[in-house]
């Protein structure tokens, strides 16, 4: 249901204002019509969804899954959400299946009454399901769907898991870089004393002075910076310049470009097998692509196959997507077999961006233990070093 902000009057000219559920504004207007009210304004409201109601993870595939299982045995779709409702332990997806099953028990279709669920779903999925209605096809879609979202969960679990070690290593190495700074330093300032401290070492003591005397105020400058950085990521204009510059940084950008194009041979292969045209499925393919440069450029390459263009060639102009793509692409088109020769390909890609995550952590991972152990070095040698001379001044006041 939609919920709608209205002002109304009566035949009388008596005004009206407030709230009302609908399934849709033609079905609101016929209300009020009953209620012999002429409407003179109409307002959706938008829902807003906690994130904590999204689905995540595993949970989209396991929902399609589900869903699938049960269409695809003949069971109709009411009785399937009820049942899926009934058995669901976890309480946000019981919520969830409660109000799909009140919506399509209202007669709303059931990609609308996904939809209604705002940020609930992703568009994908959505789009996915509206266009199964369309061919009748529901079941088999949500099956393909939970396919599609299984191998995309597989994918970024992995990539994540490759990146999580490099990410250690290096708050690790803050961490240990603090103590040494922090506790270890001064304790030798303490031994050698300051005044005839110079170079490198003077350098080392002096930060560790200053951290500190400064050690709150450091902290809060650190956690402010970070929620700037934070803050300034989710601008459009600057993520698209991080975007643009990931794919730009050697080993991590040809790994990102080998995802990239594997999330759209994916994407395109299953809603291509959804019936989906090849202009509306490339319009939801660039939802699915996770890089603001990569799906800029997309409006271009639509407006090109709209105006004639085999995919094949215009494919070709999009950075972030490796140009091999296109040969695959091509013989598709030939052959009428698109949908098979897109898939196939993206299970090469995600074979490979595997193996490219895996050796991007086998290179990242000894290298951060490389800088670590020569900065630790660095200090212990300049701390050392002072100490060392002290000891042979001792040693040749006493002829030793």
């Amino acid at each position: 249901m939609r919920l709608y902000k209205y002002t109304a009057y009566n035949m009388d000219g008596k005004r009206f204002a407030g709230k009302q559920s609908s399934v849709d504004e033609e079905a609101f207007r016929e209300e009020m019509k009953e209620k012999a009210l002429f409407l003179v304004d109409c307002q959706e409201i938008e829902k807003t969804v906690k994130k904590s109601e999204r689905l995540l993870g595993k949970e989209v595939p396991e929902f399609s899954r589900n869903m699938g299982t049960l269409l695809t045995a003949g069971i109709p779709l009411a009785q399937t959400l009820e049942a899926l409702r009934g058995e669901n332990k976890n309480a946000k997806l019981r919520r969830m299946y409660d109000k799909l099953f009140q919506y399509v028990n209202e007669g709303v279709l059931f990609s609308e009454a996904m939809r209604i669920q705002t940020n609930v779903f992703p568009p994908l999925l959505v789009n996915m399901v509206a266009a199964a209605e369309e061919t009748g096809k529901l079941g088999a879609s949500m099956m393909q769907a939970s396919e599609y979202y299984e191998k995309q969960y597989q994918l970024q679990s992995k990539v994540r898991s490759s990146l999580a070690y490099p990410v250690f290593l290096l708050a690790l190495s803050v961490v240990i870089m603090m103590g040494i700074f922090t506790f270890i330093i001064p304790y030798f300032t303490d031994i050698v004393g300051g005044s005839s401290i110079t170079g490198l070492t003077a350098v080392f003591m002096k930060i560790s002075s200053v951290l500190r005397e400064n050690i709150l105020f450091i902290s809060l400058g650190f956690v402010f910076l970070v929620a700037l950085v934070i803050s300034l990521v989710q601008k459009p204009p600057i993520r698209l310049k991080i975007d643009q510059a990931i794919l730009s940084i050697p080993k991590i950008g040809d790994l990102f470009e080998v995802i990239y194009t594997a999330r759209f041979s994916q994407t395109m292969a299953y809603l291509y097998m959804s019936d989906v045209s090849i202009v509306d499925a490339l319009r939801n393919t660039k939802h699915a692509i996770g890089n603001t440069y990569v799906v800029s450029q997309f409006d271009h390459m639509i407006n090109q196959v709209t105006s004639g263009l085999m995919l094949s060639e215009a494919i070709l102009e999009v950075k972030g997507i490796q140009n091999s793509l296109k040969w695959p692409i091509k013989i598709g088109e030939e052959s009428g077999d698109l949908a098979n020769m897109l898939l196939s390909t993206s299970e090469s890609l995600t074979s490979e961006s595997e193996r490219a995550a895996d050796k991007l952590t086998s290179f990242l991972g000894p290298v951060m233990i490389i800088i670590l152990g020569i900065f630790i070095g660095m200090i212990m040698i300049s701390v050392f070093m002072p100490i060392l001379n002290m000891y042979q001044g001792i040693g040749g006041d006493y002829n030793l």
